[in-house]
């Protein structure tokens, strides 16, 4: 082989037919033969390569196919489509049979727009997610984006299983709809058993938890009666007062209470500003959804909306004002309540004079209105009792009972003990003294507790064991001292006192001895 030739098979050229024979005749056999298959590999992946070449070639050359939407079909293979630069009506290709399309298909036109080639059956449908709002005369009313309402295109079947409130694709250009969209059975919103508080495990609160039990008592277990007296179903309560209180357990309370009644129950926690979105709409969907959720639930369902003041009240410059329309959706679910017995609403609230009276009145949430107080000194005495139980560990000097005496003593004394906690200044210039009784509450008492068996529990490890007086009254002197902090400032004092005249306050001064401290970084101002 000569150097020319070898360059040649080196550089992958083309060898002339002479260069070829010469070359196979200078070979030996199997050196001709791998030669053969070298030449037979190179001409296949010059027709590979040539093949691909053509095809990309000749998807340059071919024309474009534009997208269209399926109107409505007609008997003459003739298609009602929605494409760019609006409407028209099309024919068919050949190889497409026009009986297999359907409103809301998508379709690809020719690029003269003047014959649908195919049916897009790569790409899933989509479009907007709307709900029915009626059926008309066999056409679907769809509510849609920013509430709109259209009468929109779609195939008879389709429309026969359609009701109110269903949820269907749509699209807006011309109104169609796509499809029918199956039920949503999942839910953020999650239906729970009742939390294992019943009324007996609430310390205080005699007068109210026996008026609440004793209602539900009379509509759920004696029918007979409310329908002899022609009572109104109580649908809804409100409860309302100071924090900390016993309010969300009483809202749990009443769903066990419904269980021990043999009534199968779920209870439904709706915390402050789990019905709000940042999107438009969103709010009031939720808000749907909630009650659809609630509605489809086997049982009674106890509905429990904590802190509905962070609703607002319409336009009335306090408290949180709302969008009207997050509020009207809310209050048109409750209007249903009639028409839904398997729920039983529950509302809480500090402050019912921020909350829209429409949302409290009767036959909303207002059935019932109990007012949660503060503990009194029967009250804080049965509250302590919850918590310094008999079976804690307590120093030589005394039990539970000597525990709670001294307790209740320590804040309840009419002079000493606990001592003031702070002095208001109401706008008329006159003070009203803040004593630990303006302060009580049930969280308070758990907390101390509770603060007090950690204290008891670190001294155990030292050598020393039991809960003891001092522990006791320590950690209660802090529970009192962080209150005062806490309404320490006007605005936070006019929502959480409420002696008369609170909304008055304009200033707040603390005891000299529960003074806070100044931060070193605030000691040069």
């Amino acid at each position: 082989m000569d150097k020319a030739t070898y360059l040649k098979l080196l550089k992958g050229d083309e060898l002339s037919l002479a260069e070829e024979h010469k070359l196979l005749q200078s070979l030996d056999p199997d050196s001709a033969l791998q030669l053969c298959q070298l030449f037979a590999t190179r001409a296949r992946q010059g027709r590979e390569e040539l093949a691909k070449a053509s095809e990309e070639l000749s998807a340059l050359r071919s024309p474009p196919l534009h997208p269209a939407r399926v109107l409505c079909v007609y008997a003459n293979d003739r298609v009602d489509v929605e494409a760019v630069g609006g409407r028209r009506v099309v024919g068919t290709a050949p190889e497409l049979d026009a009986a297999s399309l359907k409103i809301g298909d998508e379709v690809f036109l020719n690029a003269e727009l003047a014959l649908v080639l195919a049916k897009n059956e790569e790409i899933g449908r989509t479009g907007l997610i709307g709900t029915i709002a009626e059926v008309m005369d066999g056409t679907p009313v769809v509510r849609g984006v920013n509430d709109e309402e259209l009468l929109a295109n779609c195939e008879p079947e389709v429309v026969s299983t359609m009701k109110a409130g269903d949820r269907v694709l749509y699209t807006r250009g011309f109104p169609c709809v796509i499809e029918h969209l199956p039920v949503r059975t999942d839910s953020s919103f999650l239906l729970n058993e009742p939390p294992p508080i019943s009324f007996d495990s609430i310390g205080g609160l005699g007068e109210v938890k026996g008026t609440i039990r004793g209602e539900l008592d009379m509509h759920l277990r004696h029918a007979d009666q409310v329908g002899a007296y022609q009572l109104k179903p109580m649908r809804g309560i409100i409860l309302y007062g100071p924090p900390g209180n016993g309010k969300n357990m009483i809202a749990a309370a009443i769903g066990n209470h419904v269980l021990s009644l043999g009534i199968d129950a779920r209870f439904l926690h709706v915390a402050p500003g789990a019905l709000r979105s940042m999107w438009y709409g969103g709010s009031e969907a939720r808000i749907r959804e909630l009650f659809a959720a609630a509605k489809a639930a086997p049982g009674l369902v106890v509905i429990f909306f904590d802190e509905i003041d962070s609703y607002g009240a319409r336009g009335s410059g306090i408290g949180q004002d709302i969008d009207g329309k997050v509020l009207a959706a809310l209050l048109t679910e409750l209007d249903g309540l009639e028409s839904a017995p398997n729920l039983f609403c529950v509302g809480a609230t500090n402050r019912l004079d921020l909350c829209d009276e429409a949302l409290i009145r009767e036959g909303r949430l207002g059935d019932r209105k109990y007012r949660i107080p503060r503990p009194g000194r029967e009250a804080t005495r049965q509250i302590f009792a919850k918590y310094l139980t008999e079976t804690l560990p307590y120093a030589s000097n005394g039990g539970a009972g000597y525990l709670m005496d001294a307790a209740v003593g320590y804040l309840h004394a009419p002079e000493g003990g606990a001592g003031l906690l702070a002095t208001a200044t109401l706008a008329d210039g006159s003070q009203v003294e803040v004593q630990p009784r303006d302060v009580m509450s049930g969280a308070l008492i758990a907390s101390t507790i509770e603060r007090a068996k950690h204290a008891a529990a670190h001294r155990h490890l030292e050598g020393g064991a039991g809960i003891t007086l001092e522990d006791v009254l320590g950690s209660l002197d802090q529970a009192l001292t962080s209150a005062a902090r806490q309404i320490s400032a006007p605005q936070v004092a006019r929502q959480s006192l409420d002696f008369p005249r609170a909304d008055e306050i304009v200033r707040m001064e603390l005891a000299p001895e529960r003074r806070m401290r100044r931060h070193r970084y605030l000691r040069a101002a």
